[in-house]
This record gives structure tokens, C-alpha cells and sequence, in this order.
């Protein structure tokens, strides 16, 4: 799961797309607990830079930014921002059940 921690850069790769913005996010590979976190901060940095200038995007121009997914899934960009934060909760809630369930150790400090 650590390595999916770069999977909200690739959601915002699905938005650049359509706003013909060339993708600079890193390969997938299998992350540190540290490189983790540092690697999420980056992916929402570059989310937030993706969005960089359409802040003020109408209701209209939101709804008619179309994204088809990899998984068939059709969205406008506030969907998918929002199926990006439910993603990365859905992981968080696995994560806790592997430890309450001791099959994984809590980070330290925990």
C-alpha cells in the first residue's frame, strides 16, 4: 500500500489530461513509511499545481470537463477529486484493520 501512495498524482494526471498538461509524476515503486508520507505531500502538492488557474472553474465548466477512467468510470473533475480523497481513506481503513488484526505493526509512536 505504500507504493499506492502515489496514486492521488495519478488521479490529477486524469485532470491535466484533459487540460492538455504534460504528467511529471514519478514511476510507482515500493516506498519507506517515510518516503510514503514525503511522497503524499508531493502528489498533493502536484494535485494542487494541476489545478494551478481554474480555481474559479464554474459549475458549468466543471461539469463538462469529462474524464473517462482506466476502470470505465466516467467523471467531472469534482468527482474525481472527491473518488481520489474516498480512495486514499479506504487505504488508511485497511491499514488500521491489518493492525488492530496484528498482522501488521503500528508505526512507532502509535
Amino acid at each position: 500500500m505504500c507504493r499506492r501512495m502515489t496514486t492521488p498524482a495519478g488521479y490529477a494526471d486524469y485532470i491535466r489530461e484533459q487540460f492538455s498538461i504534460a504528467s511529471t509524476r514519478p514511476e510507482n515503486k515500493l516506498l519507506s513509511r517515510q518516503e510514503s508520507l514525503e511522497q503524499l505531500e508531493a502528489a498533493l502538492r502536484y494535485t494542487a499545481q494541476t489545478l494551478e488557474g481554474r480555481w474559479e472553474m464554474s459549475d458549468e465548466e466543471i461539469s463538462g470537463t469529462v474524464i473517462k477512467s482506466r476502470w470505465g468510470v466516467v467523471y467531472d473533475v469534482e468527482g474525481l477529486l472527491e473518488h481520489a480523497i474516498v480512495h486514499l481513506l479506504r487505504h488508511r481503513r485497511q491499514i488500521e484493520k491489518f493492525i488492530w488484526q496484528g498482522l501488521i505493526a503500528p508505526p512507532p509512536g502509535v
